[in-house]
């Protein structure tokens, strides 16, 4: 065994001299990997923004487009120290696998920390961060300034052209810097070619699997979502909520609930102790009694500002008032609406929003005083002299009661 590994010695020197004159191969990089890389960055710089600007939009909701382009500088200046400047490459080139080519000669040369020139590391943070900034804040001034609209030989009109015109030249030679980085695949943006900077591999050994897994993941939830974008137009939510609250008020579960949430959800209270009656109580029950229920549910997209009646006060005022079989008042055109929908679904009447009771007919209100609305409240004998509707003003709301003249009847 050893005589034949000492006679094989020198076929295997003759190899390896063979193979040390060979060319080295190159690596090919994907180019959708640079692309997606750049695309991961831009995402992360938005990832970021977001709840600052909504931090912002809390305390001025003006601030958040005033300084938007200095939060999206100090966010890219932070990102950028911390990837290219430490490390070599962005986060989403290092997501990607992929850094910026060091050069092989660097005597005599400043580095950074990621033994890249410092001079190339500078001049690309200012064409990619500063210069970007620079000409959005340039021309925010010139619209806000009206620099198109100033004559053509007015200073401001020259500016705001030789601009345009830099914007369209450099749109043309990022156009044709790409299509090179397509037949090439080295440097993917203009900058990158102009400084000479291109993205290799990080590792010797580059992995070529490709996991499914996440892409499976997106389509299983984009078809689902499709399904219900497809699904709930053609479900009836105020039927559905109307048999959930008859089915939940057979069991008495808002009893179990707080009030807040129970009114939220128009569910109907408990039996009063021995008074033999339901405390119906509906999710605008707070509401003030000048305001149109069905009109601040209709506006109300937001259920923070559901729960918060008060801020709708002064906000929703009755339009030609019809007061229902319940006892509650609403918009002539609201109730009617609700009660012709309810008939049209073969429901047994409209859930009023106020207490909850089931409304099959309305009634035009008119002005009477206090003393016959109270007198009609606790059920004595008397006529209700009515006075006549046109000028009535609802801030005397407290006289109003109805007339005979119904508008509909969900029996009907």
């Amino acid at each position: 065994m050893e005589d034949a590994w000492n006679a094989a010695q020198a076929r295997l020197a003759a190899l390896n001299t063979v193979v040390a004159g060979l060319p080295a191969v190159s690596t090919s990089i994907q180019r959708v990997g640079q692309l997606d890389a750049e695309q991961l960055d831009q995402d992360l710089v938005l990832l970021l923004k977001e709840p600052f600007a909504k931090a912002l939009n809390v305390i001025n909701s003006s601030w958040s487009f005033k300084i938007e382009p200095e939060l999206v500088l100090i966010i890219q200046v932070i990102l950028y120290k911390y990837s290219v400047w430490d490390l070599g490459a962005t986060h989403g080139a290092r997501l990607q696998g992929l850094r910026f080519a060091r050069p092989r000669n660097v005597a005599g040369k400043t580095l950074t920390p990621s033994r890249l020139p410092r001079r190339t590391v500078y001049a690309h943070a200012v064409l990619t961060v500063v210069l970007p900034y620079l000409h959005t804040r340039l021309r925010t001034f010139a619209l806000s300034r009206a620099w198109p609209d100033a004559p053509v030989t007015h200073y401001r009109r020259r500016l705001w052209d030789a601009m345009s015109f830099g914007e369209t030249l450099h749109a043309y030679f990022a156009l044709a810097g790409f299509c090179l980085f397509l037949h090439n695949g080295r440097h993917r943006t203009l900058v990158d070619r102009i400084l000479g900077l291109r993205l290799v591999p990080a590792q010797q050994i580059t992995s070529r699997s490709v996991s499914y897994e996440f892409m499976n993941r997106q389509m299983v939830w984009h078809a689902f979502t499709e399904f219900l974008l497809f699904l709930l137009p053609l479900v009836n939510m105020r039927t559905l909520r109307r048999r959930l609250n008859n089915a939940l008020a057979r069991v008495n579960i808002s009893s179990m609930l707080p009030a807040p949430i129970s009114r939220q959800l128009g569910l109907t209270s408990a039996l009063f102790p021995g008074s033999g009656r339901k405390l119906l109580t509906g999710k605008y029950a707070d509401l003030p009694e000048d305001q149109c229920a069905i009109c601040a549910e209709n506006a109300s997209f937001d259920v923070t500002d559901m729960l918060d009646v008060h801020a709708r006060s002064n906000t929703h005022p009755i339009q030609t008032a019809y007061i229902a079989s319940c006892g509650h008042t609403y918009c002539y055109f609201c109730l009617a609406q609700a009660l012709l929908r309810a008939a049209d679904e073969g429901e047994r009447g409209w859930e009023c929003l106020r207490c909850g009771e089931m409304v099959r007919d309305a009634s035009r209100v008119t002005a009477l005083t206090l003393a016959e609305r109270d007198r009609h409240a606790n059920g004595s004998s008397g006529s209700l002299d009515s006075l006549d509707v046109d000028g009535i003003s609802l801030d005397s709301y407290d006289s109003l009661q109805p007339m005979s003249s119904s508008i509909a009847s969900v029996d009907e």
